[in-house]
């Protein structure tokens, strides 16, 4: 089949419910489409009038119709410069989230911050949940640490993960669940390798699955058995999926 353009530069933002539209209509800057998985075939995707512009969000391209609806955007939802999108089903397609990175303020401090956003229609103005911010507790840390840097999540059914660094150095994968809010260590440098070794470093996004399997990218302390592992977050089971010198089959 030949492509087929959902949005580009000449593409009018929606305005934001209850305010008129703004001066400069057209999106200029796109990125970070992502494909919901419910069926439905509607892509969400980054959008901005302008590079660090006054409108900036997520938008969902409805494939019934191609028309652009906005999800969140900083204008209405005191979140901005908003990436890093993951879209996480649910039990239902209605009860599908996104969960992304975003900056906003918190206790008089601005920083990023993972929130999730409800895809149903009908919610708008937008009320973004945090999970976990930059300044917050890493779970299950030793010494006791707070979060200095969070990097962009992966996210299925109730399940979100992301790989985090530590005020004290440390750095992990971790996971928060989506109805309950809670979030947990899976992994991290204090970790044992399966087959001896620590890991050192962690390394992309982390691939969930829906039961609560999560597939990631790490560096070991002894860097042949640096390669790609799978965990059970709720467990805190870990296993090799493949390590540096694995023979092709």
């Amino acid at each position: 089949l030949p492509p087929r353009k959902l949005v580009d530069t000449r593409t009018a933002i929606p305005p934001v419910p209850g305010e008129a539209p703004l001066p400069q209509p057209d999106f200029l800057g796109l990125g970070s489409p992502v494909l919901l998985a419910d069926g439905s075939g509607d892509v969400v995707f980054a959008g901005a009038d302008e590079p660090g512009g006054r409108r900036s969000g997520l938008f969902r391209w409805r494939r019934d119709g191609g028309a652009i609806e906005t999800v969140v955007e900083n204008v209405s939802s005191r979140v901005a410069d908003i990436s890093g999108a993951a879209y996480a089903a649910g039990e239902r397609a209605s009860a599908g989230h996104l969960v992304y990175l975003a900056t906003a303020w918190r206790r008089g401090v601005r920083g990023p911050g993972l929130y999730s956003q409800s895809l149903q229609r009908g919610l708008f103005p937008p009320v973004p949940r945090l999970l976990t911010a930059v300044g917050e507790p890493v779970p299950q840390s030793a010494p006791a640490q707070r979060f200095s840097a969070l990097g962009a999540p992966g996210a299925a059914g109730s399940w979100v993960a992301f790989v985090g660094a530590g005020s004290a150095g440390s750095v992990g994968v971790y996971a928060c669940n989506l109805n309950s809010g809670a979030c947990r260590r899976v992994v991290d440098s204090r970790s044992k390798l399966p087959g001896g070794g620590s890991f050192a470093n962690f390394e992309g996004t982390p691939s969930v699955a829906a039961d609560g399997t999560v597939v990631f990218m790490a560096d070991a302390s002894n860097a042949s058995h640096s390669g790609v592992f799978g965990a059970d977050i709720v467990s805190g089971d870990v296993w090799p999926v493949v390590a540096m010198g694995d023979a092709f089959t």
